[in-house]
């Protein structure tokens, strides 16, 4: 699975707001690329997966490693850029 479908995917608030209120975490206002979703440490792509039909239909075909290495990679590119770049 390639981060970068996360990365050019947006959601909308109708569409998430009921899984991070779940999660208890603020809700969104607008549009928001999943990969901002997806980096909050209350939730990841399981609990997406869960609640947001779209993105079990998007990663169906992905082994369940696949997916949780896409996650860590979304969640700590920060960190990792700034690693690299140190």
């Amino acid at each position: 699975m390639k981060s970068s479908n996360f990365k050019e995917t947006s959601i909308s608030p109708d569409e998430v707001n009921p899984v991070l209120e779940q999660y208890e975490t603020e809700p969104i206002r607008q549009n928001l690329k999943l990969v901002n979703v997806v980096s909050r440490p209350q939730l990841g792509i399981p609990e997406l997966r869960a609640g947001v039909p779209f993105i079990e239909e998007q990663l169906k075909n992905y082994a369940e490693e696949v997916v949780e290495q896409a996650e860590i990679l979304m969640k700590y590119q920060g960190y990792i850029n700034k690693e690299q770049d140190g």
